[in-house]
């Protein structure tokens, strides 16, 4: 037996020895009518786990004191006997032993789940692609060039003769297509001649520096910055497309995962139920007053009980280990399965009571999804590139360049202690078919984006409608059904009691299974409102952008980070 302060240890051996408490059935005319409270070893096919109570904080600050309950919830014959000590509370969930509630779930699953880091490095791989292009397009280079070149002029003295050039500098040039230049180098000739005149040197040689700065400018049109948008496109459609596909990755399985736990707890709690059956009938097999032509009867519904009973279980043991696997947890891993307990209020409920809660939600919702922020830059992206195709009728480019040489041989070069300017411009007629196609191409991605934005806004409003009134009706539905418990406790208790004494009236078997049955059916209808409002709260929480908050997760400007995708890791 395992208590609530141990976590199990459990790994794939051989099925040795299991000991089950007996479990006790509470019945109440309050809110905790229907609740069992479940004593049993903890089995899962190679991993283990215990439930406790979520904390609420008013709870202990009137000192009221949860009790632990281990999960029994697996048929004994999984369970492996490997249990070690350890700490059953951690300060943070995101440690070994796991605690697994709504908020560590969705945290554990942004740090380690499988697919969620395999989506994120691919946003990763796909901006640092857009980044790659854009450094090879906006480079600031140091460079180093020599030239050299030989001749032969026959018919000029039959001159021969070499000169070389050698220069270093700095180059900066930007996406837009501005570049600047600065370079100083050293230059030198030699050159001899073999028809030597009078007062003529047979070898002409000398050698001088110089700086030159170059300057080009396009202008509105400009076809380098032109196709370079264009050329761009597809990488920032790429990096879009990768950002898009990890947020709406990141809240589908942030949803499957949160469900998975939400369906687990229903299937406990459809155990407890079950098991709670199982427990009428055996007290009433145990008791003496039983007509022995009922006997058989008992056993038979007793055996439908617990074929249920392994159904419910099979399908909490898919449903935690689907839980783990989204997570990245071993199965042998020591994990705790936080339960929540269905008297505590729900903050969505408290806001969806509310017309200002609802739109508090609301504005939630476009605060913290980023994908309204997403799409909002892509279309912000689409205008430019449809802006510069309407300007960009002409490609219109100046530049400005300067030589200075400062230092040598006057007799050999006069230009020394000189400068020389130039200036320029170029004006081109841009291919018309190009800018047609591509003005067409962002109005049609601008409308598309408008569509995704309004799509967006039109499920986020239609979510929070529909699941704020589900909620409510949930919440609202359970006094009833609490008090429909306690009147079929009343009757089962009745009959049973009537058909014990032999009456009056008289009772039979029948009546008193019937009973039996429609007190599991009562209280079945707690566990399904429990599971309504959970998958209510559960919408809300990724319709309203909860998950993404949860964890961090927002867009930021190009100035603020050199990843779109701002995160806690």
């Amino acid at each position: 037996m395992a208590h609530a302060g141990r976590v199990m240890y459990l790994q794939p051996v051989f099925v040795v020895d299991v000991t089950v408490k007996k479990m006790v059935f509470e019945r109440s005319l309050r809110l905790i009518g229907w609740m069992l409270c479940a004593w049993g070893v903890p089995t899962l096919c190679g991993c283990a786990s215990l439930v406790e109570p979520r904390r609420d904080s008013h709870a202990e600050q009137a000192g009221v004191n949860r009790r632990m309950q281990l999960l029994d919830s697996i048929d004994p014959s999984w369970y492996q006997d490997t249990v070690t000590s350890q700490p059953a509370t951690t300060d943070n969930p995101l440690t070994k032993p796991y605690h697994l509630n709504v908020d560590s779930i969705v945290r554990i699953l942004f740090e380690q789940g499988p697919l969620i880091v395999a989506s994120r490095e691919a946003m990763f791989a796909a901006q640092h692609g857009l980044a790659e292009f854009r450094a090879d397009l906006s480079r600031f280079e140091p460079f180093l060039q020599a030239s050299g070149t030989a001749n032969d002029f026959p018919e000029r003295r039959n001159a021969e003769g070499m000169n070389a050039e050698v220069s270093g500098g700095l180059e900066k040039e930007t996406f837009e297509g501005l570049l600047v230049r600065v370079e100083a180098g050293y230059s030198g000739s030699r050159v001899t001649f073999g028809e030597v005149a009078t007062d003529q040197k047979s070898v002409e040689e000398g050698s001088g520096t110089l700086i030159r700065a170059r300057v080009e400018v396009p202008f509105v049109g400009s076809r380098k910055y032109q196709s370079r948008i264009i050329n761009a496109a597809y990488q920032e459609s790429t990096a879009r497309k990768a950002m898009l596909n990890y947020l709406t990755s990141f809240r589908s399985y942030a949803d499957s995962a949160l469900l998975n736990y939400r369906q687990a707890l229903y299937y406990l709690y459809y155990i407890r139920l079950a098991e709670a059956q199982i427990e009428r009938f055996n007290n009433l097999l145990e008791d003496s007053r039983l007509r022995s032509e009922d006997r058989r009867t008992v056993l038979a519904a007793a055996a439908h009980a617990n074929i249920s009973l392994d159904s419910y279980r099979r399908t909490y043991r898919g449903l935690v280990l689907n839980l783990l696997q989204l997570l990245g947890i071993e199965p042998t891993e020591a994990f705790v399965l936080q339960e929540e307990s269905f008297r505590e209020t729900s903050d969505y409920y408290e806001r969806s009571r509310v017309p200002d809660g609802r739109r508090q939600m609301l504005t939630d919702a476009y605060e913290n999804n980023p994908k309204f922020r997403v799409l909002t830059d892509a279309m912000a992206d689409a205008e430019l590139q449809r802006a510069q195709a309407i300007l960009g009728q002409f490609d219109i480019t100046a530049y400005l360049q300067g030589t200075q040489f400062p230092y040598g041989s006057a007799t050999f070069d006069d230009r020394v202690g000189g400068w020389q300017m130039s200036l320029g411009l170029s004006v081109r007629l841009n291919e018309q078919r190009v800018l047609s196609a591509t003005r067409n191409k962002a109005e049609a991605q601008i409308r598309e984006y408008l569509a995704e934005i309004e799509y967006e806004r039109d499920r986020v409003l239609r979510q929070i409608s529909e699941q704020t009134v589900e909620l409510c009706e949930y919440f609202e539905l359970r006094p009833s059904i609490l008090e429909h418990i306690a009147n079929s406790q009343a009757e089962f208790a009745v009959r049973l009691e009537t058909y014990l004494t032999q009456g009056p009236p008289d009772r039979t078997i029948d009546d008193v299974l019937t009973s039996i049955d429609a007190l599991y059916v009562a209280e079945s209808r707690i566990a399904d409102n429990l599971y309504g409002a959970w998958v209510c709260e559960n919408t809300l929480m990724t319709a309203t952008g909860e998950v993404y908050r949860m964890v961090g997760l927002k867009v930021v400007g190009k100035d603020e980070s050199a990843d779109k995708v701002a995160t806690t890791r």
